[in-house]
């Protein structure tokens, strides 16, 4: 199991990376948040999907599972328990920063 601790607003958050039986995680889950205790559970396992797409599915739960995170310690709790809004921006997140980034370069040519 991999751990490691990032900062989400100023909280500091402990994040696990390991197998459901290291992490204690059920057949359907693959990765939790504890707003509470400040932990990120995400399972390196792809019950269900081809294993080429274990590191994809990997980033993208660890993703999911920092938008809920950010949303509770930004104070939108409902939205943070929202899993629709969730899933939404881990699949889109990186098409967001890339248009970000697209504009910052346009904007610091001119």
């Amino acid at each position: 199991m991999t751990e490691y601790k990032t900062n989400i607003m100023g909280i500091v958050y402990k994040v696990s990376i390991g197998t459901r039986e290291e992490l204690r995680m059920s057949d359907s889950d693959q990765g939790l948040t504890n707003f509470y205790t400040k932990e990120i559970q995400i399972c390196n396992e792809a019950l269900g999907f081809p294993p080429e797409c274990l590191e994809k599915l990997v980033h993208e739960t660890m993703i999911h599972e920092l938008v809920h995170a950010y949303l509770f310690e930004g104070g939108h709790v409902r939205l943070a328990e929202n899993e629709e809004v969730e899933e939404w921006l881990s699949v889109n997140f990186n098409r967001i920063v890339n248009s970000i980034g697209e504009f910052d370069k346009k904007m610091n040519k001119s």
